[in-house]
């Protein structure tokens, strides 16, 4: 009986089947790729974005409120659990194929890194997106402060701004996180020994602060959006329209 916002749900399953075209027959297969293929597509890495926007658009709305248990076990319950459930398949499956397909070399490339299979979704390529979600719950308590000391719109386009340079220049310095490796920052982490206690404390560290950088421009953008649908100013729905075309 809970009410849905069904444009959102539809295009949560239009987004859905993108992801599915991003990796259908993408450079994890070890195949070639014709540079239409990867043109094309291009018309569907909406998806990740979209997913972002959404849950970042819906969960500030409960940061006005307490922050209860109740939502924690919510985010245990729709993230967590069926990112372990998952992990346990991909291994599961991958240790059943790989002899049975001549590839005995490749169960021991997928158990070596058990830090990244825990934490970032190393079990299957496109699993990280689950515990980056997960992270990007924790600024929920920015969130709820934001909006408790009524941040004004002009500092939280300002905040925005440098929160997008910010991502921009992890990006562009090579620092963001990288699939396959499961690592980010990885010009600091080669000052480490890699068996090293400090490595592995280090490594999830990095991890979870460049998906917090990575997540804080949606968290932002939908505190600001949000904030000016509340507005005097804001009550017209084509400018209301217009406004989250510019956000996409």
């Amino acid at each position: 009986m809970k009410n849905r916002l069904l444009g959102i749900d539809l295009f949560k399953g239009i987004a859905a089947y993108a992801v599915i075209m991003v990796h259908s027959g993408d450079e994890t297969w070890g195949i070639p790729i014709k540079p239409e293929a990867e043109y094309f597509r291009l018309l569907f890495y909406f998806a990740v974005p979209f997913f972002l926007a959404t849950s970042f658009y819906l969960m500030v709305n409960k940061a006005k409120n307490q922050i209860s248990r109740k939502f924690w076990l919510s985010r245990i319950e729709r993230i967590l659990i069926p990112y372990i459930i998952w992990t346990v398949a991909y291994i599961t499956l991958k240790l059943a194929v790989f002899p049975l397909t001549n590839q005995i070399e490749q169960i021991d490339s997928i158990l070596q890194d058990k830090l990244g299979i825990i934490f970032f979704g190393a079990a299957s390529y496109h699993l990280y997106f689950l515990p980056l979600i997960f992270t990007g719950s924790l600024l929920i308590f920015l969130a709820r402060e934001l909006q408790n000391k009524r941040v004004s719109l002009k500092y939280m386009g300002l905040l925005l701004i440098l929160s997008l340079a910010a991502y921009q220049i992890l990006v562009w310095s090579g620092n963001s996180f990288r699939l396959g490796q499961n690592s980010a920052f990885s010009s600091l982490l080669q000052f480490l020994e890699p068996d090293s206690i400090s490595y592995v404390i280090a490594r999830i560290f990095f991890v979870l602060l460049a998906w917090l950088i990575r997540c804080l421009p949606y968290l932002l953008a939908a505190l600001i959006y949000v904030r000016m649908n509340l507005s005097q100013f804001y009550l017209n729905q084509n400018i209301n329209t217009f406004i989250i075309f510019l956000f996409f």
